[in-house]
């Protein structure tokens, strides 16, 4: 007996060594290095500094690792550790279809996710009943994503790679790309699909170091329940998020979001993008925090933070995802929308309501203009269709002020360059109200489409198309709508059809008088309108000042909307009365808006 004892005494260390030295050559470690190596065969206890155990570009060493060893396991073939405790270390942790790697190590897994039990291909088994880390340098490494850990402590166990799916206990402090955590949970590290349920807590996150964004950085609160299958993550998050000056970029990785909550979310958000391919199950932000919304696609940027009282978007069976969410604009206004989004061809179905929000801001979407004062109101419809954009708007303006910046660009619209205030003019009506419809179309996948300019084009054309509508409407049976050429034959400002009069007669008879009843009325509807008026006298006259006889017709028809009619003076201007040569049109006065 005691011969056996000293025999194995003496027998296992070298054992041991043998074993490591396998292992090691399996792994393909090339070179591996221990400093030194003192064991305890009694006990299984094992010191080892000075390690090293590198492969080519897989950095791996040790400053010391105690490891308690149960002896007789090795016997079966596999490594079982009671403890392992690891300080100031390097590792480099990748995975592959062979399994997991630190440094040179491979832990090998099979086809359904567990561990080979031999060496063929999968490495020697190993277990551990309690793993234990402080300031241990961990960067983990797969196709397209380096996450460098730095672990404070870790303690964690049992796992085995024989039995992938037993959950692992975990609390861990330390820093992930630099940004301070803690976990406390359970893992499934070696199994398929790796999962994850634990409490966590990250501050200053920076979300460009992991994910296709210019710009962001989080903060997070909560419960995290994670499934990694191959190619894809599902995610249940319950807790409170920050996410500060965050910023969307195109990407096409395909993400899975199975449910998160977020209170009190604080967000600034920029896009101005096509996102990927999400499957979505349901999101529910709720709480005061603000989000910040701000489009950079126009100059000068469009710059908005909304309050939320609820967002909630949630996955049916038939794949579209209902949206329902309410909030406020900080800067004035409510915010409501409700319809379907289909994450997977982001075919849309979509109603927005806005009422109150305030204009200033929003000056960008009409280039060569300041919006110095107004509010908005708008009823959309927002349909997506095998990615081709459909927006129906219904606009209600109050009180908008306008002022040039004398840089205004643009096509003409329908061949009339109209100016925007002469539209808005024509527009207001007695509560200084403008209502008018702004569709808004495009495909998305066309490089050339965007947003903002969506919105701006047809913005300036709606105003535009709405004014001339009222112009060429507003006076009918009597006064159609003529079109003035400048001199460069640029169709420019409307006119309506002039105000005839009999030859030689200065007094509004007739027609003539119930046409001016006409502008009357619409002057009066439009309180922001103003009129040049212009008398004419022809061949047919045969007054012998024919100016003074233009001159009295311009007169009349001011005279009859000033004192018959109440329209103040100032909105009427008078232009420089002329004489035709020609027998080709009636005496008349000319209107021009």
């Amino acid at each position: 007996m005691f011969v056996f004892l000293g025999l194995t005494a003496t027998a296992t260390p070298y054992l041991v060594v043998y074993y490591a030295e396998q292992w090691l050559t399996e792994q393909g470690v090339p070179d591996p290095e221990i400093a030194s190596l003192s064991l305890n065969p009694f006990t299984g206890v094992v010191v080892a500094e000075g390690i090293d155990v590198s492969a080519p570009g897989k950095p791996a060493s040790v400053g010391e690792v105690a490891a308690d060893i149960e002896i007789t396991e090795l016997f079966s073939g596999r490594l079982l550790m009671a403890d392992l405790t690891l300080s100031s270390g390097e590792i480099l942790v990748s995975r592959s279809e062979r399994g997991w790697s630190a440094g040179g190590l491979t832990f090998g897994t099979g086809q359904d996710g567990g561990a080979t039990e031999g060496s063929q291909g999968g490495g020697l088994p190993v277990g551990l009943n309690h793993v234990t880390l402080r300031d241990v340098e961990i960067v983990y490494e797969e196709p397209e994503r380096i996450v460098d850990l730095s672990i404070d402590s870790l303690d964690m166990g049992p796992f085995a790679t024989w039995a992938p799916d037993t959950p692992t206990n975990i609390d861990m402090e330390g820093e992930v790309l630099g940004a301070p955590f803690t976990i406390d949970g359970e893992v499934l590290p070696l199994a398929a699909p790796v999962a994850v349920q634990a409490e966590v807590d990250i501050k200053n996150f920076d979300i460009p170091k992991v994910a296709a964004v210019p710009s962001g950085s989080a903060d997070f609160s909560g419960s995290i329940d994670l499934l990694v299958p191959e190619g894809s993550v599902e995610l249940d998050i319950d807790g409170t998020a920050a996410l500060k000056e965050f910023q969307i970029t195109p990407a096409s990785r395909e993400i899975s979001i199975s449910a998160a909550t977020f209170e009190q979310l604080a967000v600034q958000l920029a896009v101005n993008t096509r996102a990927g391919i999400f499957d979505l199950g349901h999101i529910d932000i709720s709480g005061s925090g603000p989000v910040r919304i701000v489009d950079t696609t126009i100059e000068p940027t469009v710059d908005r933070t909304i309050e939320f009282d609820r967002a909630q978007i949630q996955q049916t069976d038939g794949g579209a995802a209902v949206v329902t969410i309410s909030g406020a604009v900080k800067e004035g206004g409510q915010l409501n929308i409700s319809g379907t989004i289909d994450p997977q061809t982001f075919n849309t179905n979509l109603q927005l309501d806005v009422d109150g929000v305030e204009l200033p801001g929003l000056s960008g979407y009409l280039p060569g203009y300041a919006i110095e004062r107004g509010r908005l109101g708008l009823e959309s419809s927002i349909g997506v269709d095998t990615r081709v954009l459909d927006v129906t708007n219904e606009v209600v303006i109050d009180k908008l002020l306008m002022s040039s910046t004398g840089e205004e660009e643009g096509d003409p619209v329908e061949g009339i360059d109209m100016p925007i205030n002469l539209a808005l003019d024509l527009l207001k009506d007695g509560d200084d109200r403008i209502s008018l419809e702004v569709p808004v179309g495009g495909t998305l996948d066309d490089p050339n489409f965007g947003i903002g300019d969506a919105v701006r084009t047809a913005m300036q054309g709606a105003l535009r198309k709405a004014a001339i509508g009222v112009a060429a409407t507003a006076l009918q049976p009597f006064g159609a709508i003529v079109l003035a050429a400048n001199a460069a034959g640029k169709l420019t400002r409307p006119r309506f059809e002039p105000i005839e009069f009999e030859p030689d007669q200065t007094v509004l008879t007739g027609t003539a008088l119930e046409y001016v009843e006409k502008i009357s009325e619409l002057m009066q509807k439009r309180p922001n309108l103003t009129i040049t008026l212009c008398g004419i006298a022809t061949p047919v006259d045969n007054a012998e000042d024919l100016s003074l006889l233009a001159d009295a017709r311009r007169g009349a028809v001011v005279e009859r909307l000033v004192e018959g009619h109440g329209i103040p003076a100032e909105r009427l201007y008078e232009c420089k009365s002329s004489v035709e040569t020609t027998e080709e049109q009636a005496p008349r006065v000319s209107v021009m808006l």
